[in-house]
């Protein structure tokens, strides 16, 4: 009877040792599956800042006009030798020009752009195609190519959509003939409605 009795108070004590100690476990397993959580969000969240951060960089990167780089700039470093092959055979004209703009027209919103160009002996080079290839310095891949009639000997224009104020670079072409082409690139200051010139 004695041994009964031992044996249920000693299985009795097992039995609250073995409680006691698993209460003690569970609030460390608790604190440690917490911070487990704790520490993974954290990483979830920089990997998340860090895609959110890449993404508003290429947008800037590629959606701004203001950074963006001209078109053909690739082209035309990789055929440097036929850009430089033909502006030697434009300076070797003797040709000078000068650029020419007006105010900014209230109807069409543009603004009066005309060249003058002369030879090497000062007389007016009549009967040449002529044309401008423009852009703002602010906005690089907004490029525009117009054509120009001649309005008088010698004098090339048309009204074009420069309606900025700033820097511009515009560059001239005029073709005479199979063996006459004049090259001339310029940066021009527009400011605001103001009208002026820039010879060469």
């Amino acid at each position: 009877m004695s041994g009964s009795t031992n044996k249920k108070v000693a299985g009795s004590m097992d039995q609250q040792n073995h409680q006691s100690h698993t209460a003690n476990e569970d609030p460390d397993k608790s604190r440690a599956t917490r911070s487990a959580w704790l520490w993974g969000s954290v990483v979830v969240a920089f990997l998340i800042l860090q895609l959110v951060i890449g993404g508003l960089a290429y947008n800037l990167a590629t959606g701004d006009p203001s950074v963006a780089v001209v078109p053909d700039y690739h082209e035309r470093a990789i055929n440097w030798d036929d850009e430089l092959a033909r502006r030697k055979r434009s300076d070797q004209l003797g040709w000078k020009s000068a650029f020419q703009w007006g105010e900014i027209s209230s109807v069409a919103r543009g603004r009066e752009f005309a060249i003058e160009v002369i030879d090497s002996d000062d007389n007016a080079v009549t009967g040449g195609n002529a044309s401008v290839r423009f852009y703002h310095h602010a906005r690089g891949v907004d490029v525009a190519t117009m054509a120009l009639q001649e309005l008088s000997p010698g004098k090339y224009g048309a009204e074009l959509p420069m309606v900025k104020p700033g820097l511009w670079d515009v560059e001239l072409s005029l073709l005479r003939g199979p063996d006459e082409a004049y090259w001339r690139q310029e940066t021009i200051d527009i400011g605001g409605d103001t009208a002026t010139d820039a010879e060469e």
